[in-house]
């Protein structure tokens, strides 16, 4: 389709898209301007979601661990009652019920560490270790002194604070009581 046609035709077309895009220039702008409006928008919204699942993220990890951390103590504990255990650390005329109790604590205790580890790195570990050896001072104190302290299990606050400049403060547990066999605090 060669011809006197087609020539005809090609300037108008040329016409066309120039004039097309003479008229298109400000609503092309202007879609630039609504795009980069939409892009800071979004940016906003994902930088807020992004900041509130990091509080939400940290908050869930250090509750977390203080269950954790409480069940290592309760495991612990509840060992040391039924294997009756000394303040040197031995138990005397243990049964073959007994040591599997201990065994079993033992794995149970690794596999919690683990999980501490994971979640909390050093730092939560020795929050654990503290956790222990406090419920075993406490533990060792109330038989010294034959009161029956059959729960002093750690009670591991972590609230979530936000300082004034937006930052998370830094990881931390705080031992804050331990409870008895009333259900009371000290």
């Amino acid at each position: 389709l060669e011809g006197p046609g087609r020539a005809s035709r090609q300037p108008s077309l040329d016409t066309d898209a120039a004039e097309s895009s003479s008229c298109q220039m400000p609503s092309h702008v202007t879609g630039q301007s609504k795009f980069r409006t939409q892009l800071v928008s979004f940016d906003k919204a994902w930088c807020s979601y992004l900041y509130r699942f990091v509080v939400w993220k940290v908050k869930d990890a250090r509750s977390l661990e203080g269950d954790l951390v409480r069940a290592a103590c309760k495991l612990e504990l509840s060992m040391m009652q039924t294997c009756k255990v000394t303040s040197d650390g031995k138990s005397q005329d243990l049964t073959h019920d007994m040591k599997a109790i201990q065994k079993q604590v033992t794995d149970d205790q690794k596999l919690l560490r683990e999980k501490v580890q994971h979640l909390s790195g050093d730092a939560g570990i020795e929050r654990m270790n503290s956790a222990l050896s406090d419920m075993r001072s406490k533990f060792f104190e109330a038989n010294e002194n034959g009161s029956p302290l059959a729960t002093p299990v750690a009670n591991v606050s972590t609230p979530l604070s936000i300082n004034p400049s937006g930052q998370l403060p830094p990881a931390d547990v705080n031992i804050s009581s331990k409870t008895d066999a009333g259900g009371s605090s000290s």
